[in-house]
């Protein structure tokens, strides 16, 4: 009897220890998704926006540090360096070299490949199935000042990002789907002026 009971407790230590060893870190965590990210030619997006009682479907192309990103009425495209955003109510297209920071209130997704440069991580609670990471700033002139990101334990995938604000507004991007893509060219993340004759064209750089 006291062989069965002290082969169960060597037992319980091992599975636990095991299960101990096993467990990822919320940097590892971060690290897988932003490699699975990385490795895809393009990844595409398909996610409501939740922010001030409002709710928006999008779509976000990526590859790499380029992306386009269309919700109603609002067109971007970014090439790594130059970032095009077309408004149909204003009816123009705004062109800036963008911050990191504003890179990431666009596509916050490139959150995950600045972890390590701009944000410190932490591990905080999730739904069965997934895996949650608190991301806190670590630039105080930022204007995000946390993020929560959801991945899938399956995919290694975010599921969902939950943005603070250094104004106190939160935005809620829940991802619908996510897919691999082809890889892209270079002018697919750029502005084509022919797909929208007439459209004054505003250079703010």
């Amino acid at each position: 009897m006291k062989i069965k009971k002290t082969l169960f407790c060597i037992f319980a230590f091992l599975t636990a220890f095991v299960s101990a060893a096993s467990a990822a870190t919320p940097q590892q965590i971060i690290d897988r998704a932003a490699a699975k990210l990385k490795a895809m030619p393009s990844v595409y997006v398909d996610y409501t926006l939740k922010a001030d009682g409002n709710s928006v479907h999008g779509v976000l192309t990526i590859c790499g540090e380029r992306f386009t990103a269309s919700a109603p009425g609002l067109s971007t495209w970014y090439d790594g360096k130059t970032q095009w955003t077309y408004s149909g109510r204003m009816g123009e297209v705004n062109i800036i070299n963008p911050t990191q920071d504003e890179v990431e209130q666009i596509n916050p997704f490139a959150i995950l490949r600045s972890l390590g440069k701009n944000y410190k991580a932490a591990q905080a609670s999730a739904p069965k199935g997934c895996q949650a990471v608190k991301l806190t700033s670590t630039n105080t002139a930022s204007d995000i000042r946390e993020v929560t990101v959801t991945i899938s334990e399956a995919s290694s995938l975010p599921t969902r990002l939950l943005i603070s604000l250094s104004n106190r507004q939160t935005i809620d991007i829940s991802v619908n789907h996510i897919e691999r893509g082809e890889s892209l060219p270079v002018t697919y993340f750029q502005y084509n002026p022919k797909q929208f004759p007439g459209v004054q064209v505003v250079d703010l750089r």
